[in-house]
């Protein structure tokens, strides 16, 4: 029930973007959709997953969804929060349109590999422990271009964000995630 909500919701939102009247898509609807359309997936995973799978493979498919949780849902759905209300809040357009780019397609690329991370040293295949490895060392690039993304935003309205008590709590919550 909760996928075919989800589904719904995810249809409905997809559909609002395709009959919008405004031609460019702003970074924080980008992580919108991605959340959404990721979140299906993860569910869809969840599903086909964890009770058909045995042994080892189990751990590893665990491992994957917990890290499609928190890296396919909960970041984008707070990058939409900050991409969104960042820039409104200190009254200064996004810092750079690029690295908005190099930072969403990166979390796309590099976040579905890094789940097995956590079973190092395990019977799962070194193969799959490998390139885990290198993919959450390469999620250094979507946290460096988000983050100058944020404070180039916020540069030269750093008065504006001390007054402002929601620009400080997105900022002081990102830097803490």
């Amino acid at each position: 029930m909760i996928l075919l909500g989800l589904a719904q919701l995810t249809l409905q939102l997809l559909m609002t973007v395709r009959n919008r009247r405004q031609p460019e898509l702003y970074v924080s609807l980008w992580y919108l959709i991605a959340a959404f359309v990721w979140t299906d997936v993860n569910l869809v995973l969840l599903l086909l997953g964890p009770y058909n799978i045995p042994g080892i493979n189990n751990a590893a498919w665990h491992g994957l969804y917990i890290h499609y949780v928190v890296g396919l849902w909960i970041t984008p759905a707070g990058y939409v929060l900050i991409y969104y209300f960042l820039p409104a809040s200190v009254k200064n357009p996004i810092y750079s349109h690029k690295l908005s780019l190099i930072g969403f397609w990166s979390l796309a690329f590099f976040y579905p590999f890094v789940g097995i991370h956590h079973y190092l040293y395990s019977p799962i295949a070194d193969w799959a422990e490998t390139i885990a490895i290198v993919s959450s060392m390469m999620l250094i690039i979507p946290v460096w271009t988000v983050l100058q993304n944020f404070f180039g935003t916020v540069t030269g309205r750093w008065r504006e964000l001390g007054q402002n008590l929601p620009a400080k709590f997105l900022v002081v919550a990102r830097s803490c995630t």
